[in-house]
C-alpha cells in the first residue's frame, strides 16, 4: 500500500481517466507484489519518479508526495485490504476502477481518498488486528537508499524468493 499526499487538485492524464481530477489530501492505493521480484521490486519501481507509466498508479504518482510504504503478510488480498481502509478510514473511491481492472471481487477501485491524515491512525491499527503482519516505511523526500534496512525486510526477502 502507498501511502501519499496530493498538495493540491490536478488533473489525471491516463487513458479513461483522463480530463479526471483528483482533490488534494491523502490517498492510499492498494496493489499486490506477485509479479517478477516481488514486493522489493515493486516498492523500489513506485518510488522512482523516472519510469515508464505502465500502471494506473504510474499517472499519479509524480504527483503524490509519498510518506509511506505498508505491506501485510500474504494471508489478506489487495481487495481485502481496500475494504478494511475503506471502512476504518471512512475512505471514498475518487475513481471507479483505478488500479482494479484486474480485480475479480468487483472492487470499486485500488485507490482511495481518506479525509484526514488522523484516519491513518486507525487504519494502521485496522490492519495489525486483521492480518498477522503489518509493516511499514516513513519515506523521507520520496527517497529510500536500501529497502533491505528496515523493520520486515525479512518478509521482502521471503515473497521476492
Amino acid at each position: 500500500m502507498l501511502v501519499g499526499g496530493l498538495p493540491e487538485a490536478v488533473e489525471i492524464n491516463a487513458g479513461k481517466f483522463g480530463g479526471l481530477c483528483l482533490q488534494a489530501g491523502v490517498y492510499i492505493y492498494c496493489g499486490s507484489a506477485r509479479g517478477p521480484g516481488g514486493l522489493r521490486a515493486r516498492i523500489n519501481r513506485h518510488l522512482r519518479l523516472d519510469k515508464k507509466k505502465h500502471w494506473h498508479y504510474d499517472h499519479i504518482r509524480s504527483h503524490l508526495a509519498l510518506t509511506q510504504v505498508w505491506w501485510v503478510d500474504a494471508s489478506a488480498s489487495e481487495c481485502d485490504l481496500c475494504r478494511w481502509i475503506g471502512e476504518a478510514a471512512h475512505a471514498s473511491f475518487p475513481l471507479a476502477g483505478f488500479g482494479s481492472s484486474d480485480c475479480v471481487r468487483g472492487c470499486r477501485s485500488h485507490l482511495m481518498f481518506v479525509p484526514s491524515v488522523t484516519n491513518l491512525d486507525a487504519v494502521k491499527f485496522c490492519l495489525s488486528r486483521r492480518t498477522s503482519g503489518f509493516y511499514q516505511i516513513v519515506v523521507d523526500r520520496n527517497l529510500i537508499e536500501s529497502v533491505s534496512t528496515f523493520i520486515g525486510a525479512d518478509k521482502i526477502e521471503k515473497e521476492s524468493e
